[in-house]
């Protein structure tokens, strides 16, 4: 009787241990996912960012419209972020609403939103220039 009680106690001790493992494995790759999506927020914004000054109208339409193209790459992996961890719904739900937003009600959410990506991935939050106002 004994016996089998060890057996239980190690086999419930192994399952728990590949529980975590399995969940930890699944935090990896959701933050690995928002961060690959946050690289094409980060390029978002810089776009936006250079529409605001580009020295013609027909220049700054091109950086928006390639702006709006790096939001678009970066949803399906904000939604494999979200999906592996529900952490990254926020992430998430901010770039798919660029398709119904403009970038520019947006783009502070998405700048902390990948300040906190950033963070975990590295250890320090990078500055993204994120206009004022």
């Amino acid at each position: 009787m004994l016996h089998r009680n060890t057996l239980r106690l190690a086999w419930a001790v192994v399952v728990v241990a590949a529980g975590l493992t399995i969940s930890a494995c699944g935090h990896g790759s959701a933050l690995s996912y928002a961060n690959d999506s946050c690289h094409h927020v980060e390029s978002s914004i810089k776009l936006f960012n250079a529409s605001t000054h580009a020295p013609s109208q027909s220049l700054a339409n091109l950086d928006r419209s390639n702006a709006y193209r790096q939001l678009r790459l970066a949803l399906p992996l904000a939604a494999r972020a979200n999906s592996a961890n529900g952490q990254w719904d926020a992430l998430m739900t901010t770039v798919s609403e660029s398709s119904r937003v403009g970038e520019s009600h947006l783009i502070h959410a998405l700048g902390d939103q990948c300040r906190v990506v950033f963070n975990d991935v590295s250890g320090h939050s990078p500055t993204l220039n994120v206009p004022a106002g």
